[in-house]
């Protein structure tokens, strides 16, 4: 069971999904690493989508399984990026956890007591800043988180409209 920290829930109404997946689907790579350079370092988000934003292949090769499940929420923070062989340097990196409504994985985490309706299906970890290794920018999540920063807001001039309802909740609907 994961804590999240204390931030608002974004409820992603089936009007605006596939205007997100849409908007997601047109970035190229350039476009995804402006926009997710524009993040602010201290920035998370949780987003939970009415109907599935898309689908996400899970390869675990401990198990040999290999499962497709459906993006039903994501939950993305900034972390600090440190490889072995280069202990005193961070880099930027972003985790994005993707969220699942799937029957069989949350079968898997759940209690005695009751199953929970979303689950955490993987954690994918991206650094920020290229290094000379190919980066792992053009997936399903990136792409939503991209457009999630890119796409939402409260004027006019952006396809998706965030409402405030209240302290820890905000929805997402299309114009």
């Amino acid at each position: 069971m994961r804590t999240l920290p204390n931030l608002p829930l974004t409820w992603i109404e089936r009007s605006a999904v596939p205007v997100l997946t849409g908007a997601g689907e047109s970035y190229d790579a350039g476009d995804l690493w402006d926009i997710l350079e524009c993040v602010e370092r201290n920035e998370a988000g949780l987003v939970l989508f009415e109907t599935s934003a898309g689908r996400h292949r899970l390869d675990d090769t401990i198990t040999g399984r290999v499962l497709d499940v459906s993006i039903d929420g994501l939950y993305w923070h900034h972390v600090d990026v440190i490889f072995q062989e280069l202990p005193d340097k961070k880099l930027d990196g972003m985790v994005i956890h993707i969220l699942t409504r799937d029957r069989g994985l949350r079968r898997d985490h759940a209690s005695t007591r009751r199953r929970p309706s979303v689950v955490e299906a993987e954690v994918d970890v991206m650094l920020l800043a290229p290094i000379g290794i190919a980066p792992k920018v053009d997936s399903v999540p990136v792409r939503l988180v991209a457009a999630l920063h890119d796409e939402v807001g409260i004027d006019e001039s952006v396809p998706l409209h965030l409402e405030v309802l209240d302290e820890q909740t905000r929805a997402v609907f299309a114009a």
